[in-house]
């Protein structure tokens, strides 16, 4: 699109116009915001509309032209532009009133770009999902597809309940419903053929294994209105039961009777989702809305156990139960009911009320069987488990009717949108989030929720020392901050009707300060047949607060604010004060940390566990650490201390689990710090547990100061030659110092030495061993790019990994592999491998292999050991190229060069001409924005190697609602000197993480430290038995003490191992079993031969 510059008499001043976006979200965005019909109408009204051209969507261009609309891709001429989904970042055009579902209100991190584009270029936004009757924060929405997304979902739904009844053995009239997007309409189309499959029912009847068949619809508002309108079209065969009336239909299951010939459906509201924490105490919805923690789940109990197919269609967020959590659904598999068949969730609320939908899935692809009791999902609609459905974009599977809808409800806007200068009603002005470069005042609090998701997480802070923290008195002015600060939790309609930008006020007023610590924005759908009030959801939000001047000002601020809520009825607020929850640390809004440093160190010095509990020490809150914290803090006797050195970080980690028994400070506690460091070696020596999720060069110095103290150490890393020199020290202490407690190292010890030790406890020897492990993105996310790799942190420790050399053993001889030949030496993963059966994988040797016969006892037997990492097919050849290209080299920039043109140009590489490159870089390069202008500038001071990791950065990691995977497997070739056949023992692990949560690379690692802690707090416990192992000096997860107690945990927490044995009539090559196969480097060629 050209850029056009908008001076004040522009051709948009002088005319009445529309543009029409072509649609860019999804390749199934076909939907329009005007259909061909509404543009006639407008055209003939005198406004002309301009509509971009777009092969896939539902109306042809032919259609728009022949309607009076003007084809083209220049919508400069528009007074507004209009869209169903959000435009490509870059392509705003100055100036302009845009109007579409933009996803900003929220402060949607993925979104932030978009909206930045809105303000730099002054475009006037209109959001869809704001536009409401008389421009109320809380009254209906009138744009909106709801209905179409139940429609949409429930056809889709009742066909995969047909095909997962057909996995099962059985043939229904549910096989017969196509996908949604197959129909031509709804109306008509599909309708049909849900008539049809009414009228099967009723004559041939459904199997009386799984009669009653009960469809619970969770939800009262647009979306299940939608839903139940597709259920109502199968005809007489659907009959309304209330939920008392559930367990009756249950009696009849495995019977024969006229209930096969049903249908039965049941609407389900919050009242049966959740009762009273109370004994005695009745359901109040507005109570329930307000405090939903006085509420507990029941719907796995009354409901659940009788539901055939469950459609959730409500609104859900954290504050609120789960309407079916996975133990909840493992428990009700494992007691034998297995009458829930499938889970068709409209609101695709990954890991949301439903927590079983553990990802969301696609119109291409749009089922997939989750395993509770396994806690895995599979696309094969065939293996045990639940079939879920979770589509996100439902409405675009009917396009047509969807579009029409939508333009008819838009209609009544679209004059003053089309005019110049015209006026906006109420209503549009209310949905204005931004305009004239700066959001609207009802929309000013983006900005401080966006700000307080976009901390610096960077900033340092030291805090006193040990001495200090354990005397310290503070000063005046310190003693009346801190008496000055609490947290409030704000409860309301806190957006939509402005409390929160006057809550603000009041506290800038007093000059407070604050912090907004938590934000949950809710948005409001009213189901148009009960009060408002009653079913409107209420946002929430923590803010810490100090008053310089002590506690009575902090009062006077709490009674304005109480009586600001009083003040404003429709906001139904509520402000309440939870002085326990920064546990006295205020270190977000008292300078200097007044509140969070001495104080709160000699606090949690003194804090001591309950009765039969353990004080912890964690040090770090990166990635890894979340799911330890997790772990160590479920026993409300245990007190754990989360240790940071970054502002906010071990804070935001204590925060988002919400537990009393966690404590988080801010410490600079390097050895160079002196106060930071004595104060932590002074909270070490009160510990009775440390895991350090520090960075490996630190474990050191913290082990010396836990042998110093008698405190246990654990830690993720590689066991250096600096801890091994301490071993001496910590045996003579009585000190256990645990580490390569991770995923790998650490996960792959325990399993690989289990494996072994069954195969000699059964007489075997194993004489080849080989051991796999990979971190990748998940197989759908991986598709995505050229490289089939994603970051979750900085590449330069993966482009770091690719120079390294390798050595490993194969039947006997010493295989070597030279930093600069690794990339060349991958090879496929073999089909003989489990893995390999199933992903497309290649294997690089992993450094050396050599020091694992040793360390897992096979020396004197096995004649092959490798440890291999696995990569997607192809992407261990396509960094050799990089490699080729010098990229991965930490060498200077060529003199002048700036930009990543410049620096391939320097190496003979452009867009057309590569000598030195294949056409598979050439491209992957331009994924990666090189020659596009969106690749960020080279900095000065960076080498090579540094500007390419900031490029994979930028352009390679995880997207919303994308996850990760961890595969690992390993392979024994086991001979049996009594003449049994040899056999090849494999253990394997596929493991993956949640979208937009915890990954699986950090919950592996996280959860195994903490378990690692654990397991040394039992030592001299009375579970521990009297003849159990004392532990001390430095170890390794290698020692049955430690894999027994921690893999069969592991499993439960979804780290489970799938074991195989394949028995061979005559022994192979010992290479050949468990090695990848097929290398084709001519140095490996060579020194096999020579072995």
């Amino acid at each position: 699109i050209p850029e056009r510059l908008q001076p004040s008499c522009s051709a948009s001043t002088m005319r009445r116009s529309l543009g029409v976006l072509a649609e860019a979200y999804s390749k199934w965005e076909r939907r329009a915001p005007l259909t061909p019909s509404h543009v006639s109408r407008l055209v003939n009204s005198g406004v002309e509309v301009l509509v971009q051209p777009s092969s896939k969507r539902v109306f042809t261009d032919r259609e728009f032209a022949a309607a009076g609309a003007t084809i083209t891709r220049d919508l400069s001429g528009a007074n507004t532009i209009m869209g169903v989904k959000q435009p490509l970042n870059g392509s705003l055009l100055p100036g302009k009133n845009y109007l579409f579902f933009s996803h900003v209100i929220k402060a949607q991190p993925e979104n932030m770009p978009l909206l930045d584009e809105v303000l730099e270029k002054k475009v006037r936004l209109i959001d869809y999902e704001c536009i409401r009757e008389g421009g109320g924060g809380t009254t209906p929405r009138l744009v909106a597809f709801g209905e179409f997304a139940g429609m949409s979902g429930m056809v889709n739904g009742l066909r995969g309940l047909g095909l997962r009844l057909l996995s099962l053995g059985h043939s229904t009239p549910f096989l017969s419903i196509g996908p949604t997007h197959a129909y031509t309409d709804y109306s008509t189309d599909a309708r049909r053929a849900l008539r049809a499959a009414g009228e099967q029912v009723a004559r041939a009847g459904l199997p009386a294994e799984y009669s009653p068949l009960v469809v619970c619809v969770a939800g009262t508002g647009n979306v299940s209105r939608g839903a139940l309108d597709a259920l109502d079209s199968l005809g007489e065969v659907v009959e309304r039961v209330a939920p008392s009336e559930l367990a009756r239909l249950s009696a009849l299951a495995g019977t024969a009777g006229e209930h096969q010939h049903k249908v039965y459906v049941c609407v389900t509201g919050a009242q049966d989702f959740v009762r009273p924490a109370r004994p005695g105490a009745a359901f109040d919805r507005a109570e329930y809305y307000a405090n939903p923690e006085e509420y507990v789940p029941c719907f796995h109990e009354t409901i659940a156990p009788h539901v055939s197919l469950l459609v959730p269609t409500m609104y859900w967020d954290r504050r609120f139960p789960r309407l079916l959590s996975t133990d909840q659904l493992q428990s009700l598999r494992a007691s034998g009911n297995k009458r829930l068949l499938a889970v068709a969730d409209l609101t695709c609320d990954v890991d949301g009320a439903v927590e079983p939908l553990v990802r969301s899935t696609t119109i291409d692809e749009p089922f997939f069987v989750y395993d509770p009791a396994t806690r895995t999902e599979q696309a094969d609609l065939d293996g045990p488990g639940v079939l879920m459905l979770g589509v996100d974009i439902l409405p675009a599977e009917l396009p047509r009717e969807a579009s029409a809808h939508f333009a008819q409800a838009l209609l009544p806007f679209l004059d003053a949108l089309a005019t110049p200068g015209a006026p906006l009603s109420a209503e549009l002005s209310a949905a204005t989030i931004a305009e004239a470069g700066a959001l609207a005042p009802a929309y000013g609090y983006i900005g401080a929720l966006r700000e307080a998701r976009e901390r610096d997480e960077e900033s340092q802070r030291a805090l006193s020392g040990r001495d200090a923290a354990l005397r310290h008195h503070l000063s005046e002015a310190e003693a009346r901050a801190v008496a000055g600060s609490t947290v409030l939790r704000l409860n309301g309609h806190l957006f939509d009707s402005g409390l929160i930008n006057a809550a603000l006020d009041v506290v800038e007023a007093a000059g407070g300060r604050f912090d907004l610590l938590e934000v949950t924005v809710r948005p409001n759908e009213s189901t148009g047949r009960e009060p408002a009030s009653s079913l409107r959801q209420k946002s929430s939000a923590l803010m810490q607060l100090t008053l310089d001047a002590g506690r009575a000002p902090l009062d006077a601020v709490l009674s304005q604010l109480q009586a600001l809520a009083a003040r404003m009825p429709l906001a139904e607020a509520s402000v309440v004060e939870l002085p326990e929850h920064c546990g006295g640390v205020y270190d977000r809004t008292i300078p200097g940390s007044a509140g969070g440093g001495a104080a709160a160190l000699a606090a949690s010095a003194a804090a001591a566990p309950a009765p039969g509990g353990s004080r912890i020490v964690v040090l770090g809150a990166g990635l890894c650490a979340l799911p330890a914290i997790e772990l160590l803090s479920r026993r409300s006797a245990d007190v754990v201390t989360v240790i940071s050195a970054v502002e906010g970080e071990a804070s935001r980690a204590c925060a988002a689990l919400g537990r009393p028994n966690l404590q988080p400070l801010t410490v600079d506690a390097r050895p160079t710090n002196a106060s930071g460091w004595g104060a932590l070696c002074g909270l070490l020596g009160q510990a009775d547990a440390c895991l350090s999720l520090l960075p490996a060069t630190m474990h050191a110095p913290v082990a010396e100061a836990c042998i110093e103290g008698g405190t246990p150490l654990v830690t993720a890393s590689y066991v250096s030659e600096e801890l091994l020199a301490l071993h001496e020290r910590a045996v003579a202490a009585g000190v256990p110092l645990l580490g390569e407690m991770g995923l790998d190292p650490g996960l792959d010890h325990m399993s690989a030495a289990e494996l072994i030790r069954r195969a000699r406890e059964e007489g075997g020897a194993v004489t080849a061993f080989s051991s796999l492990c990979g971190g990748l993105p998940a197989p759908e996310c991986a598709s995505s790019t050229p490289l089939a790799y994603k970051f979750s942190w900085s590449p330069a420790g993966v482009i770091s990994a690719t120079r390294n050399p390798a050595q490993f053993t194969v039947d006997g001889a010493v295989v070597r592999v030279a930093g600069e030949e690794l990339l060349r030496s991958a090879t496929p993963l073999a089909d003989s491998s489990r893995l390999g059966r199933t992903l497309r994988l290649e294997v690089l040797p992993n450094r050396d292999s050599l020091p694992y016969a040793e360390l897992y006892g096979i020396e004197a037997e096995a004649h092959s050991v490798f440890r291999g990492t696995l990569r997607y097919a192809g992407w261990s050849g396509l960094f050799a190229e990089f490699a080729d290209l010098g990229l991965t080299e930490p060498a200077p920039l060529p003199a002048g060069v700036r930009t990543w043109p410049e620096l391939l140009a320097s190496r003979g590489v452009t867009p057309t001409a590569a000598p030195a490159a294949s056409a598979r870089v050439i491209d992957a390069l331009a994924s990666l924005g090189v020659w596009d202008g969106s690749a960020p500038e080279i900095s000065t001071d960076a080498t090579v190697a540094d500007a390419f990791s900031a490029l994979l950065a930028g352009r390679l990691s995880y997207a919303p609602g994308e996850r990760d995977a961890v595969f690992m497997e390993h392979r024994l070739h086991v001979a049996f000197p009594d003449g049994r056949p040899s056999e090849v023992r494999s253990s394997s692990l596929v493991s993956y993480g949640t979208p937009d949560g915890v990954s699986s690379m950090s919950r592996s690692v996280g959860i195994t430290a903490a378990l690692g802690v654990q397991r040394l707090l039992e030592q001299g416990s009375a579970s521990s038995g009297p003849d159990a192992e004392p532990l001390a000096g430095v170890l390794r997860p290698t020692l049955p003490t430690i894999y027994e107690y921690c893999l069969p945990r592991l499993a439960e927490e979804g780290f489970a191992f799938e074991e195989g044995i394949e028995r061979e009539a005559s022994a192979p090559s010992t290479a050949a079993t468990p090695m990848p196969a097929g290398r084709g480097t001519p140095g490996f060629r060579a020194a096999s031969a020579a072995a």
